[in-house]
């Protein structure tokens, strides 16, 4: 083991790949070629004199000698990242650099006039903001703060701040509604052209709602992001279920029912115990807090 422990990155990239399992996404989550990836990896076998991974269509797999090195790895992942957390947590100066995830709907929509704000607010705090719909990771470094829409976050050793509620409600166009007609109860929605997620998204509580409301020919229009819905319901393809904070400042778009109680959740601040502290964290988070907290009608669904 002595020939990998005195470089973490060995490990680090051992184990991206352990959980990624392919060159491609390994690659993509380092930030490098999946050559190199692949190079890093053999360069690793031949130090050590064994195979960690046997090469599988699929992706690679471990084998009981990578089995054992990713129980290892993992445990000097953890040190690695509490440390970097402690000292992290101790940087009480109001500049460098934040690492924000969030998702691109409550980004574009909700987001982009705060970050502005706090932009005038504190000029020498600089925010890294990565739009994905997966969970980031706080615990694994992945990112300071998070801001998800859901249920409560369940990541060990994170902070949640609730925000605020979450309504979402049916919604369409009114070019739509003035070519079909509008549906006076939800019976009358199997009249209707319907957009929903896409078909891996069929479990999210927003597609299983369309699904019990209409049948499957009556959806027209499929996407893999809120995002894509609102633009489908914008052009007058069909109604869809939308958060209230996108669709109700709109005017080109209309709410048909109250906000649908089923598919309600939160928005959540949420931020690594470690980093709590950090001066720049702290003032980013008291700012959003603040900054959402006066949007809370919107994210309600109370100005529809």
């Amino acid at each position: 083991m002595s020939a990998i422990v005195k470089d973490w990155g060995h490990l680090r990239d051992f184990l991206t790949l352990v959980r990624e399992r392919t060159l491609a996404r390994a690659g993509e989550s380092l930030g490098v070629d999946p050559s190199t990836v692949f190079r890093r990896i053999n360069a690793l076998e031949a130090a050590l004199g064994s195979t960690l991974f046997e090469r599988r269509g699929r992706g690679y797999v471990l084998t009981a000698t990578g089995e054992n090195l990713a129980a290892y790895a993992s445990r000097v992942e953890e040190q690695v990242l509490t440390l970097e957390r402690e000292i992290a947590g101790r940087d009480q100066a109001l500049s460098g650099a934040i690492r924000v995830t969030t998702t691109d709907t409550v980004a574009l929509r909700l987001l982009a006039p705060h970050f502005r704000l706090f932009h005038e607010t504190h000029p020498c705090i600089r925010v890294d903001l990565s739009l994905d719909d997966r969970v980031f990771r706080l615990g694994r470094g992945e990112a300071d703060v998070a801001i998800r829409p859901g249920p409560r976050p369940t990541e060990g050793d994170v902070i949640p701040r609730e925000v605020s509620r979450l309504t979402s409600a049916l919604y369409a166009s009114t070019a739509y509604l003035e070519r079909a007609g509008r549906p006076r109860s939800k019976a009358e929605l199997k009249k209707h052209s319907m957009i929903d997620l896409d078909e891996p998204l069929a479990h999210v509580p927003y597609a299983m709602l369309i699904r019990s409301l209409v049948p499957a020919s009556q959806i027209v229009f499929r996407c893999s992001t809120v995002m894509g819905e609102v633009m489908a319901v914008e052009q007058g393809l069909g109604i869809s279920l939308l958060p209230s904070f996108v669709a109700d400042t709109n005017p080109d778009i209309v709410r048909l029912f109250p906000p649908e109680s089923e598919v309600e959740s939160s928005l959540w601040l949420v931020v690594h115990r470690d980093l709590r502290h950090m001066a720049r964290v702290r003032a980013f988070v008291d700012f959003m807090t603040d900054a959402l907290g006066s949007e809370r009608d919107l994210l309600e669904g109370r100005l529809g």
